[in-house]
């Protein structure tokens, strides 16, 4: 028997600031093992918006040589709707 979506999804989602660093990200991810990680931007007018870091965002940013320490804010992240 296939197991459902419920049993094999993630319980808990992890998200980050957009003003820390990847390498703050890296190091929740990490620790949390897991592959993917929400950013949150919250607005002056307390709208948030939502982005992706994925695994493949890392290893990307690795071949580019991009700094661990550059802000999220400063990377090109996927939208999330």
């Amino acid at each position: 028997m296939m197991p459902t979506i419920e049993e094999i999804a993630v319980k808990s989602i992890i998200s980050i600031e957009i003003t820390k660093s990847l390498k703050e990200a890296i190091s929740k991810m990490a620790s949390s093992n897991h592959r993917n990680i929400v950013v949150i931007e919250i607005s002056p007018q307390n709208h948030k918006n939502f982005f992706l870091l994925t695994i493949s965002d890392l290893i990307n940013y690795k071949l580019e040589n991009i700094d661990e320490n550059i802000l999220l804010k400063d990377l090109k992240l996927a939208s999330v709707p």
